[in-house]
Formats: structure tokens, C-alpha cells, sequence
């Protein structure tokens, strides 16, 4: 009965002992698998980000290339920013201080034909979603679209 009792035991413990290591194994298992779905998903979204700076990247470069076939847009605008927030494309325009001395109907007008442009080449079916930010050399706002809509475009005083 004694060699029963650890025979018994013996198998108990083999028992346990294999029910731990394959729940080491199991646990190794899904941490592993765990750690290969972070690894894809951190390529997925790294790849997503590639392919968002892409695109910024070649709105960019077309407004670029319509403002220098436009003389008078290529005197005033010295640089261009692009960002993309949902479905809106801002581009923030920085001015040169020729701008400024402008009347500012003619600078309504140069606005208001900055964000035609923009508006062409980011967001075609629904202008209102292109907005503009015109700031001058400092970054200070001079002007730009309102809130409401793209298209609502207001200069400084």
C-alpha cells in the first residue's frame, strides 16, 4: 500500500509537473504571438504614416509648382506648410512684406486666389474642406479661411 500511495504520488507530481510546463509553454505561446500582432501592427501604421506623408508631400509639391507658374503668387509667398487633419488640407502660407503694402482689397484678392488654387489641388469635389493660413515672416496670422468654411477668407486690417 506505501508503494501504491508513492506511485500515486510520483504520478501526481509528474502530473502537475507536465500541467506547469505546458502552461509555460502556453503562456510563452501567447506571449510571443501577442508580441507578433504589436510587431504588425506597428508596420501597418507605420506604413499608413509613409503613405499619409506621401501624400502631404506631393499636394505640397503641386501647390508649389501652380505658385511658381504664377508671377505675382511667386514674389509674395515665401514659404508653404501642408498638414492634413481628417478629410481638411490646411496650407499655411508665409508672405513676404510686399504683401503687407498691399491695399487690402488686392490683398482679399491675393487670398482669395491662394486658396482657389489650393483648393484645386486638395480637395477638388468639396473646396471647403482646403483651408489656408496666411501668416507673415514672424508666423504672426494675417489672414486665411474662417472656421465655417474654406472659402470664407478674411485679411488683416
Amino acid at each position: 500500500m506505501v508503494a501504491e500511495v508513492k506511485i500515486a504520488r510520483t504520478a501526481l507530481a509528474n502530473r502537475r509537473a507536465e500541467e506547469a510546463e505546458q502552461r509555460r509553454k502556453d503562456d510563452l505561446a501567447r506571449a510571443e504571438a501577442e508580441r507578433k500582432e504589436r510587431e504588425r501592427a506597428a508596420a501597418a501604421e507605420a506604413a499608413a504614416k509613409a503613405i499619409a506623408q506621401k501624400e502631404i508631400k506631393n499636394k505640397l509639391d503641386a501647390y508649389m509648382a501652380a505658385l511658381e507658374l504664377d508671377e505675382f503668387a511667386s514674389k509674395i509667398v515665401a514659404s508653404v506648410a501642408v498638414e492634413r487633419s481628417g478629410d481638411i488640407w490646411t496650407a499655411t502660407i508665409t508672405v513676404k512684406n510686399l504683401w503687407h503694402v498691399r491695399n487690402k482689397q488686392l490683398r482679399l484678392q491675393d487670398a482669395q486666389n491662394l486658396w482657389q488654387a489650393w483648393a484645386v489641388l486638395a480637395s477638388k469635389n468639396n473646396p471647403d474642406r482646403a483651408r489656408i493660413n496666411l501668416v507673415d515672416l514672424n508666423a504672426n496670422k494675417v489672414g486665411g479661411s474662417r472656421a465655417l468654411g474654406g472659402s470664407l477668407i478674411w485679411v488683416q486690417d
